[in-house]
């Protein structure tokens, strides 16, 4: 018995150094329905996508979301930046996904993991808010909120998609934490 705590202990140790090498700790939780935190979306509600949009996958660094609905680089509405890289173009993209999938900005360039493209007319369905508590040795305590809907038509059709940067968030004082909102350029209301 004494072997197997020994076992337990040690992976226990490496797990625990290896959570503090890389610098961060984080969790998530669902918000319930009626939360103050869902913020200018409600549970539920339908919208509308009218712009082309590309689906992607994330960095795995940046968990929990699998796959997100970002806009292309030439969109500037976004008062606050992205979250997430997106490729240049749509145009650029479909003529030929692999130099196409590319996000320039700055003299920066990187390639972007695109699954596809959804088209403007797609419905989407906001069906979650997750809340995630981190620590990270650059900014230390952290809250950070991504709201999620469901893809109810077209080839992508019943894949849930993290919608941050189709949303424009906003700080309430009273407790720091963002909150989103639809960005009326990009969903509207069905």
């Amino acid at each position: 018995m004494t072997e197997i705590r020994q076992v337990i202990l040690k992976v226990l140790f490496i797990i625990a150094l290896s959570l503090f090498s890389s610098g961060c700790a984080w969790y998530s939780v669902n918000i319930p329905e009626k939360d103050k935190l869902w913020g200018g979306y409600q549970y539920g509600q339908e919208y509308i996508v009218k712009r082309d949009l590309f689906l992607i996958r994330p960095h795995p660094l940046l968990m929990p979301t699998k796959i997100a609905l970002v806009p292309d680089n030439s969109y500037k509405g976004r008062q606050l930046g992205r979250f997430y890289a997106a490729p240049n173009s749509i145009e650029a993209y479909e003529k030929d996904p692999d130099t196409g999938a590319r996000h320039k900005e700055d003299g920066f360039e990187m390639k972007v993991h695109v699954i596809g493209v959804v088209k403007a007319g797609t419905i989407l369905k906001v069906n979650e808010i997750k809340k995630t508590k981190a620590w990270t040795f650059y900014y230390g305590k952290t809250i950070d909120l991504t709201p999620y809907a469901k893809i109810l038509n077209g080839p992508y059709e019943g894949k849930t998609v993290d919608i941050t940067d189709l949303s424009i968030y906003y700080r309430v004082t009273e407790d720091q934490v963002f909150r989103h909102k639809p960005e009326e350029e990009l969903l509207e209301k069905r």
